[in-house]
This record gives structure tokens, C-alpha cells and sequence, in this order.
């Protein structure tokens, strides 16, 4: 009796559960586990050196050993209703037929016929086929257990990646631009403006004022606005004279600015309108005037910034001391400081002139090298005052002294 094979969704689920598998494990003894995955594992050794000699030109070799190895295989259950108890397509079933089929073709004859690469194909598949079959059941309920939760995780972590990834390359929401109306014809709408092509333009309704408005699906801070001016090639009958550039806030005005167009121009360039503010949603641009036939607007750009708050409204410019391409221009302090040195070397030069006239310079004496400061010495320490000698005492004159006339003389002196 045969068993039907089963169906995607059952096979899906057995390749989530593994829950045949798992009722094929609880009825197999150790012992007889043991030995089928022996058989199992020596099968595995003869089939990779199968492989290795049909790669290395040995393929009569090759194929016989790859047939003992199915021939191993072949020793586990490979009934159709055992495979599809172990989970088994019915496309695996008809792998192990064909495979099992091959062993009864002779080697003898098969040295040079063509059809030898195709047994050996068959071979390999069919015993890929069991092994993949009866491992998990020969491994034990653990193994199959284990498996069983890396590809559950598995799944639920590629589910995760893909809506994420779904999330992340999304598109943003579209971000609405409402106008006053656009040319009859139609062919010239409102999204021109903001399409990013300078060669397509916004015309209005033929001597009809109008505005136009971009609303943000995520407030964004504005830095400036820049216009384009239309001309309609090529009649260049229609642009913009004057226009008023508003930005709002939860409904509030936030800074308004005109911008006035004298004239048509045929080749327009980009205005700077210095209009600014932060958590902007919309953006509206009112057309007060305009040239000949009606207004053209071919683009309107609106520049974020990006490094810090707004700049002061009482600063420079946003575009103030850039050319057309960006680059820096020199400021207008830099000529007249070089027309100052200039004129004060022109007086140096002309005293110089008149000294020179006068007398004759002096040559200049080249200074001296200044001498590095002695270090200085310390004090010599004061020695003790000497002692001071007594003087010497008087004698009295005597009464012979006296006689002869009162003076003492000294008998040193006397010598």
C-alpha cells in the first residue's frame, strides 16, 4: 500500500515542524539508530571518493564507487511510503526510482558510452536524496529539534529583513502641489515648476494672476527659495513680473519675500529669494504681475540648510560673495586696502626721492650682536671688623721732668 504524496502546504509544514521526522526518531531503538547511521556515514565516505575520481579523469572508477555507495544507501528503508513518512516529495521518490535503476546497467560495455555521465548523475542524486532523508531521523529527536528551531528562526528573521527592507526602499509619500490652474490646453500643469527641468515651464491661464503652492508631507527647515523665470520657447510671450514667496508653519505666516522680474528674458537666471524658517509645510508662491500674454514659471527650488540654525536676516545674503558657479568672490575691502599700501609706498618712494635729491644717504652700520647677560656672581660674604687696641696710658711727669723744663721725651724718640 502506497501513501500519497503530500501537498505543498503539508510540505511546508513538515519542513518547519519536522514532525514526521520526529515520530520516525521515537520509533527507532538506539541500537538499530546506530547502525543505520553507520551504514549511513560509510555510504557518505564512498560517494565524496566517487567524486574525487570522476573529477580527476577516473570515471569508470568513479561510477563504481558511486554505485556501492547508493547500494549502501539502498540497505536503509527506501519504500515510497517510508519516504513519505520521512518527508519525501513525490519528486524525491521518483529521484531514488531512477537512481536504483541504474544499478542494473552493466559496466562492461559503459567504458566509452555516452550515457555513463548520466548514471552517475542519477547515482549521486538519488543517494543525496536518502541521506538528506534519514539523517535527521538517524541523529536522534535532539538533532531534529535542533534544526527544527534554526529554521523557524530562520524564516522569521528573512520575514523581518523583508519588511524592513520593504520599509526602507519604500518611496516617501508624495508631497501635493496645489495651483490657481494651469494653461487651457493643459499640456504645460503645475507640476512643471517642480519637476526639476529647466526646459519645461508652469504656464497660467492667459492674462490671469494666480499662485502655487508645495506642501511638505514632513515639516523641513528652509534655508532660501530660487526661481527660474519662464519665457514659453519659443514665442517668449509670457513670464513673470512680480511674485511674492510665503512660507507657513501650522498655519502660520513664517517670512514672506518679493521678487520682481523687469524684464522678459529669454535665457532667465536663478533668483535668490531670502526667505527662511524652520518645521515648514508649505510653501506658496503668489504671481502678482506679469509680461505680454500671461505668466511662466520654469522652476522653483527649495534649498534646506543643513549645519545649524537659520542665518540672521541682518547677515549677507545666502548666495552674497559666490559667482554663478559658486566660487568665492574678492570682497570689495581687499582693492582698496591694495590701493592704500599702494599709496603709501608711492609717498615712501617720493620722500625717499627728495632726501636722496638732498644729500647722500648714509650707509647703514649692521648692529652689533647683542651679548647674552653675565650671570651674576653672589655677594662675598663681610668679614669681622677688627679688634681695636686699647691706647696707651700716659705717664705722669715727675719732679725731674718737671725741672728741666716740663716736657717728657720718649726714649725711642730720643734715639
Amino acid at each position: 500500500m502506497t501513501s500519497a504524496a503530500p501537498s505543498f502546504g503539508a510540505a511546508l509544514r513538515e519542513a518547519l515542524t519536522r514532525s514526521r521526522a520526529l515520530r520516525s526518531a521515537h520509533r527507532l531503538d538506539f541500537a538499530e539508530r546506530r547502525l543505520r547511521l553507520r551504514a549511513l556515514r560509510l555510504s557518505e565516505q564512498r560517494a565524496s571518493a566517487a567524486q574525487r575520481l570522476w573529477n580527476t579523469g577516473h570515471a569508470q572508477e568513479g561510477l563504481r564507487l558511486q554505485r556501492d555507495a547508493l547500494r549502501v544507501a539502498l540497505s536503509l528503508p527506501h519504500a515510497p511510503a517510508e519516504l513519505h513518512a520521512l518527508g519525501a516529495t513525490q519528486r524525491d521518490v521518483r529521484r531514488v526510482q531512477r537512481g536504483e535503476a541504474s544499478l542494473t546497467h552493466d559496466l562492461a560495455p559503459l567504458e566509452t558510452s555516452p550515457d555513463m555521465r548520466r548514471l552517475f548523475a542519477d547515482a549521486r542524486v538519488a543517494h543525496a536524496v536518502l541521506v538528506r532523508l534519514h539523517e535527521p531521523v538517524l541523529l536522534g529527536v535532539w538533532a531534529i529539534r535542533r534544526r527544527q528551531n534554526l529554521r523557524v528562526a530562520t524564516v522569521v528573521l528573512g520575514v523581518f529583513a523583508l519588511v524592513a527592507a520593504a520599509l526602507y526602499l519604500r518611496p516617501p509619500p508624495p508631497e501635493p502641489i496645489v495651483s490657481s490652474g494651469s494653461f487651457a490646453s493643459g499640456t504645460y500643469p503645475d507640476t512643471y515648476a517642480f519637476d526639476g527641468n529647466a526646459q519645461t515651464e508652469w504656464l497660467l491661464p492667459d492674462r490671469a494672476r494666480g499662485h502655487i503652492e508645495r506642501r511638505f508631507s514632513q515639516p523641513r527647515n528652509v534655508r532660501h527659495v530660487r526661481l527660474l523665470n519662464g519665457h514659453n520657447p519659443p514665442h517668449n510671450d509670457r513670464a513673470v513680473r512680480t511674485a511674492r514667496v510665503t512660507l507657513y508653519a501650522d498655519g502660520q505666516l513664517v517670512d514672506s519675500e518679493e521678487v520682481n522680474f523687469p524684464v522678459l528674458d529669454r535665457d532667465p537666471e536663478w533668483r535668490t529669494v531670502r526667505v527662511e524658517g524652520e518645521n515648514i509645510d508649505r510653501v506658496r508662491i503668489d504671481i502678482n504681475s506679469f509680461h505680454r500674454f500671461g505668466a511662466a514659471l520654469a522652476e522653483v527650488e527649495i534649498c534646506p540648510f543643513r549645519n545649524g540654525p537659520p542665518r540672521d536676516r541682518d547677515g549677507p545674503p545666502p548666495d552674497a560673495g559666490r559667482d554663478s558657479n559658486g566660487n568665492m568672490l574678492p570682497s570689495e575691502d581687499e582693492p582698496a586696502a591694495q590701493d592704500a599700501a599702494g599709496g603709501q609706498n608711492n609717498d615712501n618712494t617720493a620722500s625717499d626721492d627728495s632726501t636722496a635729491s638732498d644729500e647722500a644717504p648714509r650707509p647703514t652700520t649692521t648692529p652689533r650682536p647683542t651679548t647674552a647677560p653675565r650671570p651674576t656672581t653672589a655677594p662675598r660674604p663681610t668679614t669681622a671688623p677688627r679688634p681695636t687696641t686699647a691706647p696707651r696710658p700716659t705717664t705722669t711727669p715727675s719732679d725731674d721732668d718737671t725741672a728741666s723744663g716740663g716736657h717728657v721725651v720718649d726714649a725711642a724718640n730720643a734715639d
